[in-house]
Order: C-alpha cells, then sequence, then structure tokens
C-alpha cells in the first residue's frame, strides 16, 4: 500500500503531460519540502530517503541513498553515491542529475560497468545512446586477478556508445603500469566478443620466448570487415635491472622477431569469400633443439557460392 501511494503521489507531482513512468521500488520516507528560489519565488522539492531507496524511472533503475524531485524543472537529483543501470550497463558515481524531460544524465566520480570493459572518468554526460566521458581510465583487464595489469588506457575524453564502440581521444598507452606510446585517436569496437580486439601479453624466461599479440578487428566499406594480427617475439635474457624491458617482457631483449597476418572476409550478392594470411618469422636456436626454424607463410583463398550454385572451394 506503502508502495502504490508513493507511486500515485509522484506521479501527481510531475503531472500526465510529462509521459514519465517513474515507480518506488523500496524506500524509507518520502516528504514534501518548500524550497525559496534565488529569485525570490518558491518551488518544492520531493524528497525520498531510504537504506536504500531503488527506484524504476522509465528504462533507468536507480539505488541511492538520499533522491529528489524538483518538479518544476521536472529533475530528479542523487545526492552524494548512487547507481544508475539500463540496457546491460551499470554505472556508479555521484551527485547524479537526470532530466527527465530529455533523459539527459550527468554525474561526476564516474565508473561505468559493462560486459567488455571497465571505464572510469572524472565526468560524464548520457545522452540518447552514448556516454560522453572526461578524464577517464579503460581497460579490458580491469579484473583480471593480477596485482599489475598486462595493459590500460587513460584518455583526455571518451565518448562510449554501449554495445557498440569506445571512441578515446589523446591516449596515453601503459603496458604493465609503464606509459609507453600516445595515440591521437582510438576506436575500441565492443560487439561480440569474437569481433572485439584482443591483445596478450607473455613475459620471456630463461627457456621461453617472450610474445606480444594484438589482435584489431577493422570494417572495409559495407560489405566487408576482418582482423588485423600483430606478432612481436623476443629471446630475453632475464636480469635485475628492473627497467622497462625487464618489466614488460621479463629481461633484457637479445633478439627480436616480428609476424602477423589477417583474416578477411567479405561478401558479394552470389556468396561470401575469405582471405587470410599470416607470418611467422625464423627464430634463432635458443629455444628450438639447437636449430634456427624455417620462416612460414600461411594463407587461405574461398569463395563460397549460393547452395544451388556449388560448394566452398579453397
Amino acid at each position: 500500500m506503502a508502495r502504490l501511494f508513493l507511486l500515485v503521489t509522484l506521479l501527481s507531482l510531475l503531472g500526465v503531460a510529462g509521459a514519465v513512468e517513474i515507480e518506488i521500488l523500496e524506500a524509507d520516507r518520502l516528504e514534501q519540502r518548500p524550497l525559496q528560489l534565488p529569485g525570490g519565488g518558491e518551488t518544492e522539492l520531493t524528497v525520498i530517503t531510504g537504506s536504500p531507496v531503488r527506484l524504476q524511472v522509465d528504462g533507468d533503475l536507480i539505488i541511492a541513498e538520499y533522491v529528489e524531485f524538483d518538479t518544476a524543472s521536472r529533475t530528479l537529483r542523487i545526492v552524494g553515491p548512487g547507481n544508475v543501470g539500463y540496457d546491460n550497463v551499470s554505472t556508479e558515481g555521484r551527485d547524479y542529475v537526470l532530466d527527465l524531460s530529455s533523459g539527459e544524465l550527468n554525474f561526476r566520480d564516474v565508473f561505468i560497468f559493462t560486459e567488455p570493459l571497465d571505464i572510469e572518468g572524472l565526468n560524464a554526460t548520457r545522452q540518447p545512446g552514448q556516454i560522453d566521458i572526461s578524464a577517464g581510465l579503460f581497460s579490458p583487464c580491469s579484473r583480471c586477478e593480477r596485482d599489475v595489469q598486462d595493459y590500460r588506457f587513460s584518455a583526455e575524453r571518451m565518448n562510449f556508445y554501449p554495445g557498440d564502440r569506445l571512441v578515446a581521444f589523446n591516449v596515453t598507452v601503459y603496458i604493465r603500469e609503464l606509459p609507453s606510446f600516445f595515440l591521437p585517436l582510438m576506436v575500441v569496437p565492443l560487439g561480440p566478443e569474437e569481433r572485439r580486439p584482443r591483445f596478450n601479453l607473455t613475459r620471456g624466461t630463461a627457456t621461453e620466448r617472450a610474445e606480444v599479440a594484438l589482435d584489431w578487428p577493422y570494417v572495409f566499406g559495407a560489405n566487408a570487415f576482418g582482423t588485423t594480427s600483430l606478432r612481436y617475439y623476443a629471446d630475453v635474457a632475464p636480469n635485475l635491472s628492473n627497467g622497462p624491458a625487464e618489466t614488460i617482457l621479463g629481461g633484457t631483449v637479445e633478439e627480436s622477431y616480428f609476424g602477423g597476418g589477417f583474416e578477411h572476409r567479405f561478401y558479394t550478392e552470389r556468396g561470401r569469400g575469405e582471405l587470410t594470411f599470416f607470418y611467422t618469422p625464423p627464430f634463432l636456436p635458443e629455444f628450438n633443439g639447437g636449430e634456427r626454424t624455417r620462416e612460414e607463410f600461411s594463407y587461405t583463398a574461398g569463395f563460397e557460392t549460393e547452395a544451388e550454385l556449388g560448394g566452398f572451394q579453397t
């Protein structure tokens, strides 16, 4: 009965013309507080408190301890810490301001949790279909059970499109917490798992070669896409210098190797095609039984037509 009363009260305060559905799922107290405006006018705030307060506002699930509605400006505010979740995205922050007319959401001390990666930032503004973040950090490795992440990124600002991509500007790339290089622009695909960037760093030892592996998806026109793969290998001599090479690769680099390739797929009116190529460099004999390996080139070319026109040819 109390939940129904609070719901009806809020709907009547906001007005039928607002077309905003608000439901209080959990709360301890609701009260009306008069507010004197700087220009001399008056308005009234609807204040909801609880441990916690849980609200459903259209598609947003709001969790906080102190929430207030300004019915005159049609604004919802979370005072202090709170959580707003929507469309498989969970955000944590402080001092949220939600414009009930436009759906724009502003908050600070930003934490955004998604299935592919986590994002931190100083301030954020959510608009339909995207979240703009200033002074941010992000890393797919943030949930790895490691004291030092293999890699992470900091950016001056970011545009996050949930379920699609993250666009970051003025990016510093950290490898094992060392600032390694700078990128003016970085686009991170966040679609299905097979279409996301993959990065793996294997530190070398006295008996195993170090390897840095990067697989980066791309789109080529409206009917083609693929993945570019880059590989760096290094024979290392472990030491106690604690320099950049020791920190990142496991030791002083004695010999370097480069490899990589691509996997490309395309579609036409008659079917689909595939082109792949990968190069593995020749390695020195340290880890290969005393013999230098041969370089390897592997490639595939194929096209699959409609079923009635034949099968896949490689």
